[in-house]
């Protein structure tokens, strides 16, 4: 009894973070603060995902990130990258939605926010995504476009 009290406390917590979002914008070399994203939630897997607002389905989706050239690592790679702080490094493109009248440099001030009352383009730009050492599964992404990063950390999905 006891230990299913304890489930059902845990649960209570924990499930609303599946798939939560915290976003960080680095800008002219210079990383902001987190940001808890709460409205915005992941959906996909490690290689391709994209980034939608929790009131929106998910095809109007705010950004999508495809590596490329994934692979796996083994345990032994991990151990490694773990051991060494080494991020891993792929190449690949996002898909952003952003409103017509912003550049990419305003909208990242408002990411992953984009205002619902104006018409949007969707615009696809090569990029370099860096991913965190991690022991089981990803959870820290650095996107770099033109110069700029978007930090994403993703409580798995």
């Amino acid at each position: 009894m006891k230990r299913l009290l304890i489930f059902i406390f845990l649960s209570i917590f924990a499930l609303p973070c599946l798939g939560q979002v915290y976003t960080c914008v680095n800008i002219d070399g210079y990383w902001g603060k987190w940001e808890n994203s709460q409205y915005y939630y992941t959906k996909g897997t490690t290689d391709n995902f994209i980034i939608y607002h929790t009131w929106r389905h998910p095809s109007e989706y705010t950004f999508k990130v495809v590596i490329s050239n994934y692979f796996r690592p083994d345990n032994k790679t991990k151990r490694r990258h773990w051991k060494n702080n080494e991020w891993y490094e792929y190449s690949g493109y996002v898909e952003w939605r952003m409103p017509d009248n912003y550049e990419i440099k305003d909208a990242l001030y408002a990411f992953p926010n984009c205002p619902s009352s104006t018409k949007y383009k969707k615009i696809k730009l090569q990029a370099t995504i860096k991913i965190a050492p991690y022991k089981k599964v990803p959870s820290v992404y650095n996107v770099w476009i033109k110069g700029y990063g978007y930090g994403l950390g993703i409580d798995r999905y």
